[in-house]
């Protein structure tokens, strides 16, 4: 679901920032911003240690291609497109999805079913969760660790505990918008929306990945069809966003496992060039869900660096506090050592 005002947003005059240089370089302006890490893996948080791994199981006979149909004319023509322009960083070490002409495939879930899926893996009515971030860019290299709350989907608390000059920063998402906390400040600031897009805290994450404001379902159209890596089926969505979706990416190229739907890569494009992609590992079963408990986020403008998040305690449906998710709240956890 979006969060905040959107409306003066246009996914075109992004785009076209972003092709003229005008757009902020992933992980440039962390620091003007420490919003909750909460969306895109806004799932709960545990004090409870979420299991073993319980690994992919992916069925593994060829698939054959199957669409879905009524898709409008910027669909067919992403679909058209053969791959990335000559010189595209898409070139290096690119894993494109083999698709087969078996004819044994099964048929297709639909798109509401498998997007569906994908904006609800994360959240529940309830989570809380303990996860570390590590940072490696050419310049620096760091490791933040954080706790984060989340009430529906309108409701998210980070705290960042370490290192020591990080320790009670804080963001605060309510329904009457989005807050940081600077703990020697104590000063509490609202953020706007516009900043959706820059780079959280110094890593390859934007806060719209943070904080999940655009959906699958809401926001963008998207095609399914079967595909085979390593010898197993997958399933693979093409998604294009809708004419005034408040997202960057002009085509975001989704590979699930064919059981389940667990999430196993995310490609993002601008045009012809693929700008990074996100791998998902280490899934474990967390109360009944499959879940990836590690994501790396590669950018392809900036070989070598990258972004890990990993979930070490994560639990959902749990009991929290109304109170939490107020600017008390937030002031009184982030002042808790």
């Amino acid at each position: 679901m979006s969060i905040g005002n959107t409306s003066g947003w246009s996914s075109r005059v992004r785009r076209c920032a972003w092709r003229s240089g005008r757009r902020a370089e992933f992980g440039r302006h962390g620091s003007r911003l420490l919003l909750a890490v909460a969306a895109l893996l806004l799932a709960g948080a545990g004090w409870a240690w979420a299991g073993e791994p319980a690994g992919v199981h992916v069925a593994g006979s060829a698939a054959a291609v199957g669409a879905g149909g009524g898709q409008d004319e910027r669909l067919a023509a992403a679909a058209a497109s053969s791959g990335p322009a000559e010189g595209s960083s898409a070139d290096a070490g690119s894993s494109e999805v083999a698709e087969s002409s078996s004819a044994a495939a099964p048929s297709l879930p639909t798109v509401a079913e498998v997007m569906g899926h994908m904006d609800r893996l994360y959240r529940a009515d309830s989570s809380r969760a303990r996860m570390r971030m590590e940072i490696v860019t050419s310049r620096f290299e760091r490791t933040l660790e954080m706790e984060t709350w989340t009430q529906g989907l309108d409701l998210a608390l980070t705290v960042i505990r370490a290192p020591a000059r990080e320790a009670g920063t804080a963001t605060l998402r309510n329904t009457e918008g989005l807050w940081n906390y600077a703990p020697r400040a104590d000063r509490l600031m609202r953020i706007p929306s516009g900043m959706m897009s820059d780079g959280w805290m110094g890593s390859h994450f934007t806060n719209d990945d943070m904080m999940r404001e655009s959906s699958w379902e809401d926001d963008y159209v998207t095609e399914l069809s079967w595909g085979e890596e390593g010898g197993q089926r997958v399933l693979r969505a093409e998604s294009v966003p809708r004419p005034e979706a408040p997202v960057v990416w002009s085509r975001v190229v989704s590979v699930m496992s064919a059981e389940g739907w667990v999430p196993l890569r995310t490609e993002f494009w601008d045009g012809d060039t693929r700008r990074r992609t996100m791998t998902f590992s280490d899934v474990r079963e967390v109360q009944g869900r499959r879940v990836p408990m590690r994501m790396e986020l590669t950018p392809h403008d900036h070989p070598g660096e990258r972004t890990v998040v990993i979930y070490e305690r994560l639990e959902f449906n749990v009991d929290l506090d109304a109170s939490l998710f107020t600017q008390r709240g937030l002031r009184r956890e982030a002042q808790r050592r």
